[in-house]
């Protein structure tokens, strides 16, 4: 085998699977680069937590989730697993078998969710309470080593920083249970009104709605829509909430406006116009009018049309995912380092000059007396 079916083998993935491409991506764009980049051990840690975390629930625990919940209302349903995964638009006159089906399908989706979207949010809170507990660092600068001893040893209260993120972690552990109890009631209080055939007639658009837009696709994989108007939205906001001072806040801000658009968008964008390098650089065909040609069409060539084509195809998708992840990842990674080490300094300059400004009129002060 070739070196070109061994790259096939290994980007095909990243074409066909939005959970594997976001996954590639999150851990070449911003594991790897952060990571190199850290400022401090404590820093380190709280990236590969938060990355390693993502990476967990966001790429790996959906699947047997929603697998679960759709063993749970397809036998609710009586809806065997083949009849479970048929395209609604594809059942024809059967009136009670399409409602069942929309009914199972949203019990899936909205259970899923219900549950997921707690640990998404929770994942910066908890790295906060982990550094909290291991270091007595509550400040970001402190995190960073911009402020050597600003938090350490502040236990007015006598209570421990382990002993303080533990009970942090409890509270925070019992809300998120509560929203997953409230999501998972709602869910099952409307899949069992909605077996009442004039309740069903009044929520059938939305049930129609959530179906279409997000039903997982596949083997309960993720879909981009879910990705952009349900985990990111959540995960986003979690970040900002748990930002614990400005500066956090500000690189929060720069990292998300900079990687959420390359994230979605970029990757297209950028590949349209180094798959027509590589068409004139070397006489492939991917890009056409109707787009760009994917693996799976690739594959069906003939073996000397296919071979031109995945060569040009494996270095197309190679070097827009370096530019997309690799080089943007570091780049907002240098970036943030160097903004907020300048504003931290600048700050620095100007209260040490206000307190210069302040003695100044002290000993002024004390020159009349």
């Amino acid at each position: 085998m070739n070196n070109i079916s061994l790259a096939t083998k290994i980007l095909h993935p990243l074409e066909s699977s939005a959970s594997i491409a976001m996954f590639t991506r999150d851990t070449g764009g911003c594991l790897v680069p952060k990571l190199s980049i850290s400022r401090s051990a404590d820093e380190a840690r709280e990236i590969a937590f938060a990355e390693v975390a993502e990476s967990a629930v966001f790429y790996f625990s959906i699947t047997p989730i929603a697998k679960f919940f759709s063993k749970v209302f397809s036998s609710l349903f009586n809806l065997t697993s083949d009849k479970f995964i048929t395209p609604i638009d594809t059942i024809k006159n059967n009136g009670n078998l399409i409602k069942n089906l929309k009914l199972a399908k949203f019990g899936k989706i909205a259970a899923t969710f219900s549950v997921l979207l707690p640990l998404i949010y929770a994942i910066a809170p908890i790295r906060n309470l982990i550094t909290l507990g291991k270091t007595g660092k509550k400040d970001f600068v402190s995190l960073i080593n911009l402020e050597k001893t600003r938090n350490l040893n502040n236990n007015d209260d006598k209570t421990t920083p382990a002993e303080k993120a533990r009970q942090k972690a409890i509270s925070l552990l019992k809300k998120l249970a509560l929203f997953a109890s409230i999501g998972l009631t709602f869910t099952a209080g409307t899949v069992a009104l909605a077996r009442n055939n004039t309740i069903y007639k009044n929520i059938e658009p939305a049930i129609n709605s959530i179906v279409k837009h997000f039903d997982f696709k596949g083997n309960a994989g993720l879909t981009i829509k879910q990705l952009g108007f349900l985990i990111m939205p959540v995960s986003i906001a979690s970040y900002f909430i748990a930002s614990r001072d400005k500066y956090e806040i500000l690189e929060n801000a720069r990292r998300f406006i900079i990687t959420v658009p390359m994230m979605f968008f970029g990757q297209d964008l950028v590949e349209r116009k180094i798959y027509r390098f590589f068409d004139r650089a070397w006489g492939s065909t991917l890009t056409s009018s109707k787009g760009i040609r994917t693996y799976d069409e690739l594959l069906k060539l003939p073996f000397k049309e296919q071979a031109i084509n995945l060569k040009s195809k494996n270095w197309a998708i190679a070097l827009a995912f370096l530019i997309n992840t690799m080089a943007i990842g570091a780049a907002v990674s240098i970036l943030n380092r160097i903004s907020t080490k300048h504003r931290y300094q600048k700050k620095q300059e100007g209260l040490l000059l206000q307190k210069t400004h302040i003695n100044s009129i002290r000993q002024w002060q004390q020159s009349f007396k």
